[in-house]
Protein backbone atom coordinates (compact mmCIF):
# COMPACT_ATOMS: atom_id res chain seq x y z
CA UNK A 1 0.00 0.00 0.00
CA UNK A 2 1.67 3.22 -1.11
CA UNK A 3 1.36 5.51 1.87
CA UNK A 4 3.88 8.18 1.03
CA UNK A 5 3.66 9.34 4.60
CA UNK A 6 1.59 8.89 7.74
CA UNK A 7 1.94 11.57 10.37
CA UNK A 8 0.43 11.07 13.80
CA UNK A 9 0.67 13.81 16.40
CA UNK A 10 -1.49 14.14 19.50
CA UNK A 11 -5.05 13.34 18.35
CA UNK A 12 -4.35 14.15 14.69
CA UNK A 13 -3.53 11.87 11.77
CA UNK A 14 -2.47 12.88 8.27
CA UNK A 15 -2.07 10.27 5.54
CA UNK A 16 -0.60 11.00 2.12
CA UNK A 17 -1.13 8.35 -0.56
CA UNK A 18 0.58 8.22 -3.93
CA UNK A 19 -1.96 7.12 -6.56
CA UNK A 20 -0.53 4.21 -8.57
CA UNK A 21 -3.10 1.41 -8.35
CA UNK A 22 -5.80 0.42 -10.78
CA UNK A 23 -9.43 0.45 -9.69
CA UNK A 24 -9.38 -3.35 -9.49
CA UNK A 25 -6.31 -3.33 -7.21
CA UNK A 26 -8.00 -0.76 -4.96
CA UNK A 27 -11.21 -2.80 -4.78
CA UNK A 28 -9.15 -5.77 -3.68
CA UNK A 29 -7.45 -3.68 -0.97
CA UNK A 30 -10.76 -2.24 0.25
CA UNK A 31 -12.65 -5.57 0.14
CA UNK A 32 -16.03 -3.95 0.86
CA UNK A 33 -18.72 -4.48 -1.79
CA UNK A 34 -21.12 -2.02 -0.14
CA UNK A 35 -18.67 0.89 -0.39
CA UNK A 36 -17.57 -0.17 -3.90
CA UNK A 37 -21.18 -0.08 -5.09
CA UNK A 38 -21.88 3.30 -3.46
CA UNK A 39 -18.78 4.78 -5.10
CA UNK A 40 -19.51 3.30 -8.53
CA UNK A 41 -23.09 4.59 -8.47
CA UNK A 42 -22.16 8.08 -7.25
CA UNK A 43 -19.03 8.68 -9.37
CA UNK A 44 -19.14 7.65 -13.04
CA UNK A 45 -15.64 9.07 -13.61
CA UNK A 46 -12.88 6.47 -13.00
CA UNK A 47 -10.46 9.04 -11.58
CA UNK A 48 -13.02 10.05 -8.94
CA UNK A 49 -13.79 6.38 -8.22
CA UNK A 50 -10.08 5.71 -7.64
CA UNK A 51 -9.81 8.71 -5.30
CA UNK A 52 -12.86 7.64 -3.30
CA UNK A 53 -11.66 4.04 -3.02
CA UNK A 54 -8.31 5.26 -1.64
CA UNK A 55 -10.00 7.49 0.93
CA UNK A 56 -12.11 4.56 2.13
CA UNK A 57 -9.08 2.26 2.31
CA UNK A 58 -7.36 4.85 4.50
CA UNK A 59 -10.44 5.14 6.74
CA UNK A 60 -10.73 1.37 7.04
CA UNK A 61 -7.09 1.19 8.16
CA UNK A 62 -7.66 3.89 10.78
CA UNK A 63 -11.20 3.13 12.05
CA UNK A 64 -11.88 -0.44 10.97
CA UNK A 65 -14.97 -1.72 9.16
CA UNK A 66 -18.29 0.00 8.63
CA UNK A 67 -17.42 3.67 8.21
CA UNK A 68 -17.97 5.92 5.22
CA UNK A 69 -17.61 9.52 4.13
CA UNK A 70 -20.81 11.53 3.94
CA UNK A 71 -21.29 15.18 2.98
CA UNK A 72 -23.30 17.87 4.72
CA UNK A 73 -25.49 20.29 2.75
CA UNK A 74 -22.52 22.70 2.76
CA UNK A 75 -20.38 20.03 1.04
CA UNK A 76 -18.22 19.47 4.14
CA UNK A 77 -17.29 15.81 4.62
CA UNK A 78 -18.00 13.89 7.82
CA UNK A 79 -17.70 10.28 8.93
CA UNK A 80 -20.66 8.04 9.60
CA UNK A 81 -20.86 4.40 10.63
CA UNK A 82 -23.26 2.07 8.83
CA UNK A 83 -25.31 1.83 12.05
CA UNK A 84 -26.11 5.55 11.65
CA UNK A 85 -23.86 6.99 14.35
CA UNK A 86 -21.39 9.73 13.48
CA UNK A 87 -17.69 9.41 14.25
CA UNK A 88 -16.56 12.14 16.62
CA UNK A 89 -13.67 13.14 14.35
CA UNK A 90 -13.27 15.93 11.83
CA UNK A 91 -12.00 15.02 8.36
CA UNK A 92 -10.50 16.93 5.47
CA UNK A 93 -9.65 15.41 2.09
CA UNK A 94 -7.56 16.83 -0.74
CA UNK A 95 -6.45 15.25 -4.00
CA UNK A 96 -4.18 16.17 -6.88
CA UNK A 97 -3.34 14.26 -10.03
CA UNK A 98 -0.82 12.05 -8.25
CA UNK A 99 -1.66 12.07 -4.53
CA UNK A 100 -4.40 12.11 -1.93
CA UNK A 101 -4.13 13.64 1.54
CA UNK A 102 -6.52 12.86 4.39
CA UNK A 103 -6.42 14.71 7.71
CA UNK A 104 -8.39 13.43 10.70
CA UNK A 105 -8.63 15.25 14.01
CA UNK A 106 -10.81 15.68 17.08
CA UNK A 107 -10.70 19.39 16.20
CA UNK A 108 -11.68 21.32 13.04
CA UNK A 109 -9.08 20.50 10.40
CA UNK A 110 -8.24 21.40 6.83
CA UNK A 111 -5.67 20.09 4.37
CA UNK A 112 -4.63 20.87 0.81
CA UNK A 113 -2.17 19.01 -1.38
CA UNK A 114 -0.58 20.34 -4.55
CA UNK A 115 1.91 18.75 -6.92
CA UNK A 116 5.09 20.68 -7.56
CA UNK A 117 5.05 20.19 -11.29
CA UNK A 118 5.03 23.72 -12.60
CA UNK A 119 6.66 27.00 -11.79
CA UNK A 120 4.63 28.22 -8.82
CA UNK A 121 6.27 31.64 -9.02
CA UNK A 122 4.33 32.30 -12.23
CA UNK A 123 1.15 32.33 -10.15
CA UNK A 124 2.24 35.04 -7.68
CA UNK A 125 0.82 37.91 -9.74
CA UNK A 126 -2.60 36.24 -9.77
CA UNK A 127 -2.81 36.57 -5.99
Amino acid sequence: MPFKKRIKAFENTIVIWEIKETIEELKELLDDKTIETLIKNKYPNEKRQREQLIVHIILKRIFGEGIRVMHRASGAPYLKYFDGTEENSQISISHSNKSIAVAISKYPVGIDIEEIDRNQLELIDKY
